[in-house]
C-alpha cells in the first residue's frame, strides 16, 4: 500500500515498510523474511492503519521510531529510550509548526 499523502513528509526520511504477525527474534525466521521482502523496517499494526486511513480517504502519516534492528533476539541491543525522545522530538516539531 502507497500513502498518496507522502510527499507532505518531507521532513521525514521515508522507508519500506514490511507488516508482520510475529517478529522475527531467530535467524531462521530472518533469513526467511528478507527472501520475500525488501522491506527496510517492520511493524504489526502498519497495514492496518494505512487500510482504514484509504478506505476513507484520510490523509495520513506513520511516524515510527525505530528502537532495534530484525536480528536474533538480544533485548540488550534495544534501544527504547532513544527511541521513544527521537519520537516525541519529531512530535514536538510537528505540533510547534501548526498553523491555526
Amino acid at each position: 500500500m502507497l500513502n498518496p499523502a507522502e510527499a507532505n513528509a518531507h521532513f521525514l526520511p521515508t522507508v519500506k515498510g514490511l507488516t508482520v504477525s510475529k517478529v522475527h527474534g531467530s535467524a531462521e525466521s530472518i533469513a526467511r523474511i528478507t527472501n520475500q521482502s525488501d522491506a527496510q523496517i517492520e511493524t504489526m499494526e502498519g497495514a492496518a492503519f494505512f487500510y482504514v486511513c484509504l478506505l476513507n480517504n484520510t490523509p495520513f502519516l506513520q511516524i515510527r521510531s525505530i528502537s532495534n534492528r530484525v536480528e536474533p533476539r538480544n533485548r540488550d541491543n534495544w534501544k527504547l529510550e532513544l527511541a521513544i525522545t527521537n519520537l516525541n522530538q519529531i512530535i514536538i516539531e510537528m505540533v510547534e509548526t501548526f498553523e491555526m
